[in-house]
């Protein structure tokens, strides 16, 4: 069980002002230290505490990652990723009276870059003053804001750079300022399954003055790997950060995604290990992540909206059918609409392997309705068995969405007609 955190200042009956004065300067040397990160005491320490239950989960390993609106905090180049618009909300409940919270939003153009806007949120009650005859004299809150105008824009083929204007402030009781700074990024993707993120924080640093001496917010940098196998359906992150004086930090987490709509996660640091769990179903999500560090556990819930960029939806009747039933063929329906214009679509048939069975591909609007006859590419029929659909567009500025849905083939569904000739 925690206990309450009390800050005893004694002093004399009159002299409120240096009370609060004193009570500033221990608050502001302890002030990071809820995190147990190693950065306690540094200026700006509210800021490592990350941004969405998504990254959360896998240890804070998520600069060569960043493909969601959490990119605005984590590697502003990442924005280039994003194919919609989409809106992250996390909420977390920390310790002794203490929560976090933080906004994302991402906004793609066609032709002018991605914008995002970020703004997390660090609120710690329960601070104590008292006299020498052991009288409160009040209590107050720290209060630190940090607000992130991003934009990230892809300069080469694999290449992307991205930016982000912070603006911070600290309240702590009756004392309060505002500073400004700046964060530079770059992605770089030399395979589809391989992207490498840098990220140089406080290239200008914010300086903060809330009683006499003033605050500089320390250089740091941040690197990231991020690797996607077996078809994207598993993602391993490895990141290094370094801030102001401190050693550099390790932090690894890996992501796995047995099916679409579904996502297990998990990572470590050198002070916590965590955990997680992600749903999605259409354009919203719901992550949650749970973190084991020395204070305890902390519990972190993201919610996610995606929207604005594609519309596709796949859907196949019947759900199970034989070519050699009353039902021998599958109708798939297809709907897709891009923000940018379609330039071409896909569909893919695999089977439970993953493997290519068959395809179908065209230019700008997708079919609205294709049948498929349970045949390969040669035209042989193909096993009994569980088949995904994969509807894949690619839009006119080169930004790709896919959808799915699956349909199973028995040749011995109810109504099937099997030939037998007896002599």
């Amino acid at each position: 069980m925690i206990k309450q955190r009390r800050v005893i200042i004694k002093i004399k009956p009159g002299m409120r002002k240096a009370a609060l004065m004193l009570l500033a300067a221990v608050v502001l040397g302890v002030s990071g230290a809820f995190c147990a990160t190693g950065d306690s005491g540094q200026p700006g320490a509210f800021l490592n505490w990350g941004a969405g239950a998504r990254s959360l989960g896998m240890g804070k390993a998520f600069t060569g990652l960043a493909d969601d609106a959490t990119a605005v905090y984590w590697n502003p180049a990442g924005l280039t990723k994003l194919n919609s618009n989409e809106l992250v909300l996390l909420h977390a409940v920390l310790f002794e009276d203490t929560t976090y919270e933080f906004f994302g939003f991402a906004y793609p153009t066609v032709k002018t870059g991605t914008f995002g806007l970020g703004i997390s949120y660090l609120r710690s009650g329960g601070f104590e003053s008292r006299d020498i005859s052991n009288q409160v004299l009040g209590t107050f809150e720290e209060n630190d804001l940090a607000i992130f105008l991003s934009y990230g824009i892809v300069v080469f083929d694999r290449l992307s750079a991205g930016s982000s204007l912070k603006i911070v402030n600290q309240t702590l009781g009756v004392y309060s300022d505002t500073a400004f700074g700046l964060d530079v990024a770059c992605m770089y993707t030399p395979f589809d399954f391989v992207s490498l993120g840098f990220v140089f924080e406080n290239l200008i640093p914010p300086k903060l003055r809330l009683i006499n001496e003033p605050e500089n917010y320390p250089y740091g940098f941040k690197l990231g790997s991020s690797f996607k196998i077996f078809d994207s359906k598993l993602i391993i992150d490895v990141d290094a950060d370094k801030i102001g004086s401190r050693d550099v930090k390790l932090h690894g987490g890996v992501e796995y995604s047995p099916y679409e709509f579904i996502a297990l996660r998990a990572g470590i640091d050198e002070t916590e290990i965590t955990g997680g769990l992600g749903f999605r179903y259409k354009g919203y999500g719901i992550d949650y992540a749970l973190s084991s560090q020395s204070l305890g556990l902390s519990h972190r819930i993201s919610l996610i909206w995606s929207f604005g960029s594609f519309e596709l939806e796949v859907e196949v009747t019947p759900k199970k059918f034989s070519p050699f039933g009353n039902y021998k063929t599958a109708e798939i329906r297809l709907k897709g609409a891009g923000r940018y214009g379609i330039k071409k679509w896909e569909l893919n048939i695999r089977n439970r392997a993953g493997n290519l069975v068959k395809s179908f591909s065209g230019l700008e609007q997708p079919s609205e309705i294709i049948n498929w006859g349970g045949d390969d590419e040669k035209g042989r029929y193909v096993p009994d068995g569980r088949y995904t659909i994969e509807l894949k567009l690619v839009d006119k500025v080169g930004k790709t969405e896919t959808a799915s849905d699956s349909v199973e083939i028995e040749s011995a569904v109810p109504g099937a007609n099997i030939r037998m000739d007896i002599q």
